[in-house]
């Protein structure tokens, strides 16, 4: 194995240097059958160096510097231009790149907190064989202004659920689902994958998607970065935390 950047390393030329970052956890159980949801105190913990700049070590050299690499590589000049709010027209080849980036991305940074990854190993397999989008994905993007995400933040929800038989036992293995979003500068990236068809066709209908621009599944128009929803702190809060509507589904 070797050490993989969660967020590409060129990104240090292009965001702010930073000295340290907060790493935070927050674990919820819900109790279906008596409607109540317990949280799990709060861990926080500091760590030096910038977020942008972290690795892990759960990826192959040959996937590394391989197909990996690629898709970094591809969607390299849609990141930057959105990273600095430049404009950038993304046709149907950059979005399709840029859409495998945010995936791959996505699922890299779950390794920093396994216990709630919502993506299943068959989508990494997935990636890797179509070089592709992956159809239970749902990706959208937007323009920040504001303080509290700048330069680079980020912000995973993941859970899996379960319809509970007789006894407690679960009528079949656990759906998973995930919600990351993060800012690069300028740049929002909101995306949500799941196991469940029917979560995933209720998500595209939530309106916190919808605020922002669709990027995948893709609409066949081009995206003109001057044209994109401008998203300041109060407003990408209420998006990132939209997820309550899950407990009902």
């Amino acid at each position: 194995m070797s050490k993989e950047h969660i967020w590409s390393d060129w990104l240090k030329n292009i965001l702010p240097p930073q000295n340290q970052h907060q790493h935070q956890k927050i674990r919820t159980t819900y109790d279906r059958l008596n409607k109540k949801c317990y949280i799990i105190p709060i861990v926080e913990k500091e760590r030096k160096g910038a977020l942008s700049q972290r690795k892990i070590r759960k990826v192959c050299k040959s996937c590394n510097g391989g197909w990996l690499s690629n898709i970094v590589n591809n969607a390299k000049l849609s990141v930057e231009k959105l990273t600095n709010g430049e404009k950038i027209i993304l046709n149907n080849k950059l979005q399709s790149d840029l859409a495998c980036w945010i995936i791959a991305t996505s699922m890299m940074a779950e390794f920093t907190d396994q216990p709630t990854a919502g993506v299943p190993k068959s989508d990494f397999v997935e990636l890797y064989k179509t070089k592709s989008p992956l159809k239970l994905w749902n990706i959208a993007i937007a323009k920040y202004e504001g303080d509290k995400w700048s330069p680079h933040r980020y912000r995973h929800i993941g859970a899996k659920f379960s319809i509970p038989g007789p006894h407690g036992i679960p009528y079949s293995d656990p759906d998973k689902m995930q919600i990351t979003t993060f800012v690069l500068g300028a740049f929002i990236v909101y995306a949500f994958s799941s196991t469940d068809l029917s979560t995933v066709e209720s998500f595209r209908n939530r309106s916190s998607f919808k605020s922002l621009i669709q990027l995948f599944p893709f609409t066949h128009d081009d995206i003109d970065s001057s044209f994109l929803p401008v998203i300041n702190d109060l407003k990408l809060m209420e998006i990132s935390d939209d997820y309550r509507w899950l407990l009902h589904e």
